[in-house]
């Protein structure tokens, strides 16, 4: 987890000062200052590597993985910081739901016990994004935040999971018109919390823990007012 920020962290930077040295003349902060609100579609990938623990106390590796698409809604506010600096600060919610299957990667035997579905939903992430206009419409940012999601285990399983949260980071460009119109295309990540899940196979001991990693890409469109 630490390599993956690191990465986000030293292309974030690059991205920004490179640009921030390089801009044009015509560039604005100005141009994106103000409240906005929009829609945005994503594509994420889920991968969950986790351990079982049964109830000796046996512990053996677990996996999971999927893919989701969902459409949500974001908010915020651009302040203006300079000629070409600005930060934005707001929020996004997907209030969609996605199945993820989970099962024990030993394979046969006592591994089936483990076999569960885990539902995610409602994601919400809360995020500030520093960006440079590099033209009179255009920009490039970094974002960095604190995401929030509900789950819930269905399946071989009697306890229950609650709310993980966990941190995001991602880089992306905006283009607005002159009408207030803005698109934004974005790539990032987030490393949520380890959850645990008590109660597998119907045992009070037995336990699955986990540390899920989302990649996702998304784009949005939206209007500053």
């Amino acid at each position: 987890m630490k390599a993956l920020r690191t990465k986000f962290s030293t292309y974030a930077i690059a991205l920004l000062i490179g640009f921030g040295f390089n801009t044009s003349a015509i560039a604005g902060s100005g141009d994106f200052a103000g409240v906005y609100g929009g829609l945005y579609g994503t594509v994420t990938g889920v991968e969950l590597d986790g351990t079982h623990t049964d109830n000796d106390a046996q512990k053996t590796r677990a996996q999971a993985g999927g893919v989701a698409a969902g459409v949500g809604l974001e908010a915020g506010v651009s302040l203006p910081l300079g000629d070409v600096f600005f930060v934005s600060i707001g929020g996004s919610w997907v209030p969609g739901k996605a199945k993820i299957g989970y099962s024990d990667s030993s394979g046969g035997g006592s591994g089936d016990n483990t076999d569960t579905s885990l539902f995610v939903s409602d994601y919400m992430t809360y995020y500030i994004q520093p960006s440079i206009s590099i033209w009179d419409n255009s920009a490039i940012y970094a974002k960095m935040g604190k995401a929030m999601m509900k789950t819930t285990a269905h399946g071989d399983v009697v306890g229950t999971t609650g709310d993980v949260s966990g941190d995001t980071w991602a880089i992306g460009t905006q283009v607005m018109s002159d009408g207030g119109v803005y698109m934004k295309a974005e790539a990032g990540a987030t490393q949520m919390d380890q959850f645990s899940i008590t109660g597998v196979s119907d045992s009070t001991t037995a336990t699955v823990e986990a540390n899920p990693l989302l990649a996702y890409g998304s784009i949005a469109i939206g209007f500053k007012f």
